[in-house]
């Protein structure tokens, strides 16, 4: 009986061993098995982070993020590092070689750029202002650019204006200041800039500095800060209201970002307080290719507080990305019609761009004496070829040319299309203040394509075809709201209506603005759309053309692409994780 006991008890020890070895050996497949899917996820969320970092500075910086690996700068990238740091006590202006060793940078860009850069030479440039202009000279290749970059994380800012504060002045009582300016290189072009604010009117005797002719329009903005320069004496007066003389800028046309030559890339500066901003150009000789700065790329620069253009350009294949620009021009300038009187300033842009196959996007602009965007040429076959897209635009826009397309671009205040033939007009939104308007004729234009774009009125005007060839036109699938006028055609023929009914049955007679209607758009403040909004599945079918909105989201979500700059992807937030593993670009 012992022996059975004993037999049993022997049994029960296996029994329970193996249980526990069972138990142990389930256990450890449980962790294996979690260890597995924590790595899966691990990787899978670094591939998601990666993927949206990547996204967000595809849309919104308009390059990818620097790798934060072995190589943050990309050196491997590049032919050779020149370095320029003005605040390195070891910097001279000496050679290319000295250049190369960071420990012995330059002291200013332009003797980096004479130093004899070479096709895919890159000039990383440190923290710190450089009070200087800079012409760009040398000539990059298409597949190997010279690269002028702002160092990653830091602020370079190049500042071709002199302060105030550098001069001697003179107080002559009642508001008046006087000084000699003997440090310009082509002084009669001089334009003074406020600190933090715009351009300086300069008027044409020193009377008019006491007593201005003012357009009466104008009149109850001011008073306003004028200048007088005597090109003779070199001598310069102010009559200042709201600023002291530290706090204004001296500028001329010699010491601005000139580039002459092609394949140049400049990236990432702070460039303030001058006659330009950034110019890419040629030289007198433009029938050399060397000389004229084709396929130029300006990015991701912050451009403020110039007197006249952000970016002015008439060349070929410009990339213009990525860039902020804000506070361009003069309040006031004289009057053609009127002899001596000043009126509101019409002639300085963020963007001034009369060039071929550009591409502009990705840029905001605001603060624009004049319309912030000027896609224009006297020459009406300018700028042609053109993409505009994923823009933020205050203060309105005036276009003309050949075969440009404007696309999910934001634009407050106004909308000007001039002598234009076959621009193609989709997906944008048009937010005006109660006295301005889309304007699609105001110089005759043809072959205009004018779809799924919401127009706000802002309890004005909305629409004015004008001088339109409406029977080469295709307007349709467009959202209007809180408008109370719409013109159609011009003189004799014209026809004004006071409600979207009207204007639309007046349209479809031309064969016009079909799927086109008039409701709320139910946007959130930043103009997407929310759940129920109607402009959601009504747009036009815009494959090949709009295949991605403004976030980079793809065209359609849903059952058919929305009306506006943004796609509903039925949430209004952020793309969902399917869209982050894709190609933005």
């Amino acid at each position: 009986m012992r022996f059975n006991n004993k037999k049993n008890k022997k049994k029960a020890q296996a029994k329970i061993i193996t249980t526990v070895l069972l138990i142990l050996l389930v256990l450890g497949s449980v962790v294996l098995i979690f260890n597995m899917i924590k790595l899966v996820l691990e990787n899978r969320e670094r591939d998601i982070d990666q993927n949206f970092r990547s996204f967000v500075s595809d849309i919104f910086e308009g390059e990818e993020e620097p790798d934060e690996g072995p190589d943050p700068l990309n050196l491997a990238n590049y032919e050779d590092v020149i370095f320029v740091d003005n605040q390195n006590i070891n910097c001279n202006d000496d050679t290319r070689e000295s250049g190369l060793n960071s420990e012995t940078p330059f002291c200013n860009i332009q003797s980096a750029v004479d130093s004899g850069l070479l096709p895919g030479d890159i000039v990383y440039v440190r923290e710190g202002t450089y009070n200087e202009g800079v012409l760009i000279h040398v000539s990059g290749q298409e597949e190997d650019y010279i690269t002028i970059k702002a160092y990653p994380d830091e602020e370079a800012i190049i500042e071709p204006g002199f302060s105030g504060s550098e001069y001697v002045w003179e107080d002559l009582g009642n508001g008046k200041y006087s000084t000699i300016v003997d440090n310009l290189y082509t002084p009669d072009t001089i334009r003074l800039i406020e600190k933090d604010g715009y351009g300086i009117t300069r008027v044409n005797t020193l009377d008019e500095l006491d007593n201005p002719d003012i357009d009466p329009v104008m009149q109850g903005f001011g008073p306003y800060n004028l200048f007088y320069f005597d090109g003779a004496t070199n001598e310069l007066t102010v009559k200042l209201y709201s600023i002291t003389t530290d706090d204004l800028y001296i500028a001329d046309s010699y010491r601005r970002v000139l580039i002459v030559s092609p394949y140049i890339e400049f990236n990432g500066f702070t460039v303030q307080y001058g006659y330009d901003g950034i110019k890419p150009t040629w030289t007198i000789d433009y029938s050399v290719f060397d000389n004229h700065a084709y396929y130029a790329r300006i990015i991701n620069n912050n451009i403020k507080h110039i007197a006249g253009q952000g970016i002015l350009s008439s060349e070929e294949g410009l990339l213009i990305e990525g860039n902020h620009m804000s506070y361009f021009g003069e309040p006031l300038e004289y009057n053609p019609q009127v002899s001596g009187q000043l009126k509101k300033n019409n002639k300085d842009h963020a963007i001034y761009f009369s060039g071929v196959d550009g591409i502009i996007k990705n840029n905001s602009m605001e603060k624009c004496y004049n319309t912030c965007m000027h896609p224009w040429a006297s020459d009406r076959t300018y700028p042609r070829n053109t993409v505009i897209e994923k823009n933020i635009i205050k203060e309105g826009v005036s276009i003309s040319g050949t075969n440009n397309i404007m696309k999910n671009n934001i634009i407050y205040n106004f909308l000007s299309i001039w002598e234009d033939d076959g621009l193609k007009f989709y997906n944008n939104l048009i937010s005006l203040d109660s006295s301005q308007y889309v304007r699609t004729g105001y110089l005759p234009n043809s072959n205009l394509e004018f779809k799924n774009n919401i127009v706000l009125g802002g309890g004005g005007p909305c629409m004015e075809t004008w001088l339109t060839e409406l029977g080469s036109a295709d307007f349709s699938n467009n959202l209007y709201f809180d408008c109370n006028h719409y013109g159609i055609g011009e003189g004799v023929n014209r026809g004004v209506y006071n409600n979207f009914n009207d204007y639309w049955s007046a349209m479809q007679i031309q064969g016009l603005e079909s799927g086109s209607f008039y409701a709320d758009p139910m946007l959130d403040s930043e103009f997407k759309p929310i759940l129920n909004s109607p402009a959601v599945n009504e747009g036009a079918d815009l494959t090949g053309i709009v295949d991605f909105d403004f976030e980079g989201n793809p065209r359609p979500f849903g059952l058919g692409w929305d009306i506006g700059p943004y796609e509903y992807d039925g949430s209004g937030s952020i793309p969902t994780l399917s869209f982050l593993g894709k190609n933005f670009k």
